[in-house]
């Protein structure tokens, strides 16, 4: 073989190569979505302490639960939603006998399954999070 068709021969498949390698890359970018461009499922359950609680729950000002509830202690949850969310960051706001108790930020880049629990005695709310949906028997 020849030197010079030895570097085409190279060259050719150098060129078949990085072909192959922007095809996929450009494939990868435009099939695979932003996970700020999809939605996704937030699961909301509210478990453990309410006791006829009015309970204000409120994503990106838009009112998700807005009434009175109490936790049924036998299978220890209160009230449940799930709404869908743009990926991206949002923001959680949660009033309980109309005092604000938390006031977070989350990020949706994936299904997520929140439980939120309130402490009469401390008067704190706490936030518990989940890939997967919380089970009640």
């Amino acid at each position: 073989m020849r030197p010079i068709t030895k570097i085409f021969t190279l060259s050719t498949l150098f060129l078949g190569l990085l072909f192959t390698a922007i095809l996929f890359t450009s494939c990868n970018r435009k099939c695979n979505k932003p996970y700020k461009a999809q939605q996704f499922e937030l699961g909301i359950d509210l478990q453990s302490r309410f006791e006829n609680d009015l309970v204000k729950v409120e994503i990106d000002k838009q009112i998700i639960l807005n009434e009175k509830i109490s936790t049924n202690f036998t299978i220890d949850l209160a009230a449940s939603r799930r709404i869908t969310l743009q990926g991206g960051t949002h923001t959680l706001k949660i009033w309980i006998n109309d005092q604000l108790k938390t006031a977070e930020t989350i990020e949706m880049d994936q299904d997520q399954y929140m439980a939120i629990n309130y402490d009469r005695v401390a008067d704190i709310v706490t936030l518990g999070f989940s890939d997967t949906p919380y089970f009640y028997d």
